[in-house]
């Protein structure tokens, strides 16, 4: 049996993507907290995270969102070859501040570990990863999300087999009508 696997924003929470609809395949949102992640760097989180898709049933559908989505693209550039495709919801490329929330948000993980995953990301680009991409990937970016819109362009056309997905009355978290699209890719 396939898998889905998510790597959410750490400003939704687990439950939202528990309602997405994945066909036949098994669905696993991944909670950061959960993880066994000592000092919650970015590359401790990547490796745990690649460890679960490796670990999962193949082939694996690979998500992630907002900061889930940079995991996601440091995953698929070594995962050639085993995943079905990635999808990338309201994404990121490089590190930007307000990633993991602002002082309005409630991020799902502590003040600790954001200051520990902020200060490991505070360098991260992944554009010259993204030529190492080759599984088909889709982009999906809400109408109303200022935040995300230009590195969703980018990421679409920088890709070999990229597709951007507009959401309309989606802004930068995913919501119903982000996941009924999702769901819809997956059939």
């Amino acid at each position: 049996m396939a898998t889905v696997l998510v790597l959410p924003s750490v400003l939704t929470p687990v439950d939202t993507w528990k309602q997405l609809k994945v066909g036949h395949r098994n669905l696993q949102v991944v909670d950061y907290q959960q993880l066994d992640v000592p000092n919650f760097s970015f590359d401790q989180l990547a490796a745990a995270c690649e460890k679960l898709a490796q670990d999962a049933p193949q082939p694996v559908v690979l998500i992630g969102e907002g900061f889930g989505s940079l995991l996601a693209l440091k995953i698929a550039t070594t995962m050639f070859g085993r995943l079905d495709r990635l999808v990338l919801v309201a994404p990121q490329y490089r590190y930007r501040s307000g990633l993991l929330g602002g002082l309005l948000s409630r991020p799902t993980i502590n003040g600790h570990q954001k200051r520990e995953l902020s200060r490991s990301m505070s360098n991260l680009d992944l554009t010259g990863a993204l030529v190492h991409i080759m599984c088909s990937t889709y982009v999906y970016c809400g109408e109303k999300d200022r935040y995300s819109r230009q590195a969703s362009e980018n990421i679409a056309m920088r890709l070999l087999d990229g597709h951007l997905k507009l959401v309309p009355q989606m802004g930068r978290q995913i919501n119903s009508d982000g996941l009924h699209a999702i769901s819809e890719n997956l059939r």
